[in-house]
C-alpha cells in the first residue's frame, strides 16, 4: 500500500516543537541528541515543495539569518554564552517554528519591500518549503556534530 506523504503545515509544526526543549529542561548531550532525532524523524514524514524565494529571504538581512549565525558561532566557540546545548536548541526552535522577518537594514527601500513581499507570500502559503527543510537539518547536523 503506497501512503502518500502530506506537506508539513508550518502552524502544525510550531505547535508541535516550540518550547519543547524548556518545558523537558533538554540541556545535556544524551536528551540533546535524542530530540534532534525526534525532529528529523517528524520533519522525515512529510513532503516539501521548493520554493527558491526563501534562499533569497534568507540571505537578506532577516531574523533567521541571524539566528543561523548565531548557532554556528556558539558551536563554533566565538560565541560565549551559558548552558551552550541548551542556548542552541532555543534558537534552533526559533528558527524552525518562528516565522522570518526581513530587516530593513542594508538595502534600499524597493529592494526591501521586494524581499518582504516574498516573505510575505512564503508565510501566507503555511507550509514549509524544502530549503527552509534544509537550513533546519543543516542546523541540526552542526549541533549533533559538535555534541555528540
Amino acid at each position: 500500500m503506497n501512503i502518500l506523504k502530506k506537506q508539513l503545515k508550518k502552524e502544525k509544526f510550531s505547535k508541535t516543537f516550540y518550547g519543547y526543549h524548556s518545558s523537558k529542561r533538554i540541556n545535556d548531550k544524551k536528551s540533546a541528541l535524542t530530540y534532534l532525532d525526534e525532529i528529523i524523524n517528524y520533519l522525515n514524514k512529510y513532503k516539501y515543495k521548493s520554493n527558491k524565494d526563501y534562499d533569497k529571504i534568507i540571505s537578506m538581512d532577516s531574523r533567521k539569518k541571524f539566528i543561523y549565525q548565531e548557532v554556528i558561532d556558539i558551536l563554533n566557540k566565538s560565541k560565549k554564552v551559558e548552558d551552550p546545548i541548551y542556548f542552541v536548541l532555543g534558537s534552533l526552535e526559533e528558527y524552525m517554528c518562528n516565522n522570518c522577518f526581513v530587516q530593513h537594514l542594508n538595502i534600499d527601500d524597493k529592494e526591501f519591500t521586494k524581499y518582504r513581499n516574498l516573505n510575505d507570500d512564503y508565510i501566507k502559503n503555511g507550509y514549509m518549503c524544502l530549503e527552509e527543510k534544509n537550513y533546519i537539518m543543516s542546523m541540526i547536523k552542526e549541533i549533533k556534530e559538535r555534541i555528540d
